[in-house]
């Protein structure tokens, strides 16, 4: 293998500087299927030698790609769409010499062209191009999928990494998978169908088009093709505002859970591959975070294909898989024929830390984590911080996202570094939706205009510093429609919460005027006999700081809402009891804090006696 990658590298090399970055798969695609042709002598039009002693190489390879395209019927128009290398005929010549000098045989042909394929699709993701499945995401959907025979569907095919794993997936049963595909964009269908065909996969039928707007696989009766395994990984959050049209009057039936908002097409793509199954087949979607736990629309969508008990699972992976973006993602397993034990029931696995990081900001899933992850899906396990199988009644708002049924005991706090917690002591009596009135704060927008002379100060996330505020300080601002601006108003004794990012807290402190909080933070009004101070400390405890933060939730920026916020538990105690030990405790923080002033004054003067030793205590004055 390490002749095989270094021979990659030398090719992808040769064409750094003068070919674009979004060209290198192709080219290089071309060049092995050429020589790979040559090496199983396909034709005798096909043949590296001749190429390389032509007049015109760039026309002598064309022209034996022309000669596979009719040769090899199955990738024909792959050929034919990709027959035009964008490289000059001194960089041809010398990738040929590269692959004649190495020998390869067809076995490592198709290794050659696999390690180009991730070698060119981190390439891509670096520079910010559109990224594919990472082979491990790939290896570990086929583990859970085990599609051991029958048919195989990815409708949204990439360059093929699924097909390709779940083939040799079901070859090690001596069995032929016979693959289905369907694709978007005409470079990666034509690359798809190249590699299918260097890696023998005879079977395959790849077709190229929108699978949101016309999929192309379907029975006699015009109804979808059932498919006895699926794996799918569309695009992340795809906007899909330009087939709105054709969504909402689909004719395969895909969308009776409902459709989500136009921003985030995840759903869409669920939806059909939930079409696509049949009575017993099985699927694996890896899609956003995001779409395990979205509002609206999102939500009742959700709940309905919760309630028709599809979903076996849902496992949460780390952040940095994929070469293109940095968010987690997750994936969901849809099982048609489930087992008695698992009927209204999923598994929740949360695999966030089991990866292994090979370096800054990238992450892979070796095969010690994939089969950690399998064996507790495949065994069902529940094992403590990472997985539990939870009822379809006890599912929370259709939210499908691991963390919230996986309770970690550990996790890092801010103060404190890494903490155990116990959440079998804590006892509780009521929750913050209890002890107060939550409310939201005002969208700042450009309606919203700094004015030192305006009515209203707003209150922003810069503005509380180690949990304190300074009312003075705030801007002002003149609101243009001021006729809500009551309800985001705060009171003197109001605590407030930041909704995104570092919890920040803060009690408000008594002021003059007319104050409110900003859209990133949820104000809480406390009920009369609440101390504020106790409440405060309460949720700046390590516990208090792990039940916000397991409450979390979001893909590049974690939020809670006031649903969440509102179901947070709290040791009550009486406002005696509150008011008796917060006063106690401020007291002797009080006394403390002094003792703490009076050593450090004694620092300063031991400090200000040595300067006057070294003669260089006139040399400065403390200003």
């Amino acid at each position: 293998m390490e002749n095989i990658e270094k021979a990659i590298n030398e090719v992808l090399d040769i064409q750094r500087g003068g070919t674009k970055i979004n060209d290198l798969d192709s080219n290089t695609s071309m060049l092995l299927l050429l020589g790979y042709c040559s090496n199983k002598n396909v034709s005798e039009k096909i043949n590296l030698d001749l190429v390389l002693n032509s007049k015109n190489i760039n026309k002598a390879v064309k022209g034996a790609l022309n000669a596979i395209a009719e040769e090899v019927p199955q990738i024909k128009g792959s050929v034919s769409y990709l027959n035009n290398l964008k490289l000059l005929n001194e960089e041809i010549a010398r990738i040929i010499v590269v692959l004649k000098s190495s020998l390869f045989n067809s076995e490592q042909y198709r290794k050659a062209f696999e390690y180009m394929l991730e070698s060119v699709s981190e390439l891509t993701g670096k520079a910010g191009g559109e990224g594919t499945t990472p082979d491990s995401i790939n290896k570990l959907a086929v583990q859970i999928v085990e599609p051991k025979g029958g048919e195989f569907y990815d409708g949204t095919f990439g360059i093929g990494g699924s097909a390709v794993e779940a083939y040799n997936f079901a070859s090690q049963y001596g069995n032929e998978l016979r693959v289905y595909g369907q694709e978007l964009n005409s470079k990666t269908y034509s690359i798809a169908c190249i590699r299918m065909f260097i890696n023998g996969i005879k079977s395959a039928d790849v077709r190229i088009g929108d699978v949101l707007v016309n999929p192309i696989f379907k029975d006699e009766d015009n109804t979808l093709k059932k498919f006895d395994s699926i794996i799918m990984n569309p695009p992340f959050s795809m906007q899909w505002k330009d087939k709105e049209n054709e969504i909402l009057n689909d004719k395969y039936a895909r969308f009776i859970y409902g459709t989500p908002g136009v921003a985030s097409a995840d759903w869409l793509f669920i939806s059909t591959a939930l079409k696509s199954l049949n009575a017993s087949g099985k699927a694996v979607i890896i899609t956003t975070l995001g779409s395990l736990f979205r509002a609206g629309a999102e939500e009742t969508l959700r709940n309905k294909v919760i309630g028709f008990d599809y979903i076996e699972a849902v496992i949460e992976l780390a952040g940095g898989l994929f070469t293109s973006t940095g968010i987690p993602c997750a994936i969901i397993v849809f099982n048609m024929n489930k087992s008695v034990e698992m009927k209204n029931k999923i598994q929740f696995i949360n695999a966030d830390d089991i990866y292994e990081n090979v370096r800054r900001g990238r992450n892979i899933l070796n095969d010690e984590n994939i089969n950690t992850i399998a064996d507790i899906y495949r065994n069902k396990k529940v094992v403590e911080d990472i997985s539990s199988i939870i009822d379809l009644k006890d599912i929370e708002n259709g939210n499908l996202s691991p963390s919230r049924y996986v309770v970690k005991t550990e996790f890092e706090s801010s103060d404190y570094g890494k903490v155990k917690i116990y959440l079998d002591k804590l006892n509780a009596t009521k929750t913050l939706g209890d002890i107060g009135s939550f409310y939201r704060g005002i969208n700042v927008t450009s309606k919203n205009v700094q004015d030192p002379n305006g009515l209203y100060k707003i209150i922003n996330l810069a503005d509380i510093k180690n949990g304190e505020l300074d009312v003075d300080s705030l801007p002002r601002y003149s609101i243009e429609n001021n006729a809500r601006v009551e309800a985001y108003k705060v009171e003197e004794g109001d605590i407030i919460i930041s909704n995104k990012g570092a919890t920040k807290i803060c009690i408000i402190p008594k002021h003059d005027g007319d104050v409110l909080i900003s859209q990133n933070f949820i104000g809480i009004k406390l009920k009369y006999g609440n101390n504020p101070k106790y409440i405060k400390e309460f949720l700046e405890s390590p516990i208090g700081e792990y039940l916000i933060e397991g409450r979390k939730m979001g893909t590049s920026v974690a939020m809670i809402n006031p649903k969440d916020l509102k179901e947070i538990p709290l040791v009550y105690m009486n406002s005696v009891e509150q008011n008796r030990i917060i006063n106690e405790y401020m007291e002797k923080e009080e006394n403390l804090k002094k003792e703490m002033r009076e050593l450090q004054d004694k620092i300063d003067n031991l400090k200000f006696d040595l300067y006057d030793k070294m003669n260089i205590r006139n040399t400065f004055e403390i200003i």
